[in-house]
């Protein structure tokens, strides 16, 4: 079948369950939204990049004097790690920004301890970073994931003073999955009130993409809860918030489409807002422009950290 499959399917007809060669969303069918939309599939070797960001991390947590798993929720995956300030460039009276990271792993896989490897160069910069984990899938839904992310930023809001941090100076960021749930967190009040600013990497912005293949089958994506659950659809509530967003160059076409449509949204609502293609870096390799200093991401990040003060 071809278009006129999708045609079907889209009006409401009782036809399912496409095979991989109908047409089904944007022009394309099952099979090339999968491999669009499943870094798995578009990067060659792609388990050894986990597998060294672990190693990464590992060097960081025993490096700096952190704490960790400290419980911000009731759920079981609802603890989060807090790496101190040990510079001065980034602070101000005393009190350090606070880096707010969301990991990413497709809402189904890793967790904070994956991503410590971004906190020794902030921590040199003088701002304090906070990985929070959250619930997966299929343990949660996508819709209790974003619930999480906002408890995460309310406790760091009420408790981070307390850690030699100013919860005046939260910036959110995320990647990949982190980016869609942080996104949302900005489109929510108490959560939007207290984030300064936003760094968001390498996301989906239209969950629309991930109805079509079957990846997610068990996220329960239909019509409602994608247009409740898409950043395209829910901007910040802060039209002024200021937001850097970046995108590997070596990424899918769909996924440098989706970060450039969420970023042209943003900017006709009137936010001050950057789009950084980071040139020789791929899905599972783009949540290192956090932790290099060299690339657009960092620096954009350092600017929005600095101009909290």
């Amino acid at each position: 079948m071809t278009l006129l499959f999708s045609r079907l399917l889209i009006t409401g007809a009782k036809l399912k369950h496409p095979n991989d060669d109908d047409i089904v969303w944007r022009k394309m069918t099952v099979a090339q939204i999968a491999s669009q939309y499943n870094p798995q599939v578009a990067v060659t070797d792609s388990s050894r990049y986990a597998e060294e960001n672990r190693a990464a991390s590992e060097v960081a947590r025993s490096s700096l004097q952190g704490m960790l798993n400290v419980r911000y929720g009731q759920g079981p995956r609802q603890i989060l790690d807090v790496f101190p300030s040990s510079g001065a460039g980034l602070s101000c009276s005393g009190e350090a920004p606070v880096l707010l990271f969301v990991h990413g792993g497709a809402w189904r896989t890793l967790d904070k301890s994956v991503y410590s490897f971004i906190a020794p160069p902030w921590s040199k910069a003088g701002a304090i970073t906070v990985l929070p984990s959250y619930g997966l899938l299929p343990e949660i839904s996508l819709w209790r994931m974003v619930e999480e992310v906002r408890e995460a930023i309310a406790w760091v809001h009420a408790n981070v003073r307390a850690l030699g941090g100013n919860p005046e100076r939260i910036v959110l960021a995320g990647m990949s999955a982190g980016a869609q749930l942080a996104s949302m967190a900005l489109a929510h009040q108490p959560s939007a009130k207290v984030v300064r600013a936003a760094a968001l990497a390498s996301s989906v912005y239209d969950m629309d993409a991930h109805r079509w293949h079957g990846r997610h089958k068990d996220m329960s994506l239909d019509e409602a809860l994608v247009a409740r659950a898409s950043p395209l659809h829910n901007p910040p509530l802060d039209a002024r918030l200021p937001i850097s967003l970046s995108v590997g160059a070596d990424e899918t076409p769909e996924m440098l489409r989706q970060s450039r449509d969420y970023h042209d949204k943003l900017a006709e609502r009137g936010h001050p807002v950057q789009l950084h293609i980071e040139p020789g870096l791929h899905h599972l390799s783009m949540g290192r422009a956090f932790a290099q200093p060299e690339s657009a991401t960092f620096k954009a990040l350092h600017g929005l950290l600095a101009e909290t003060a």
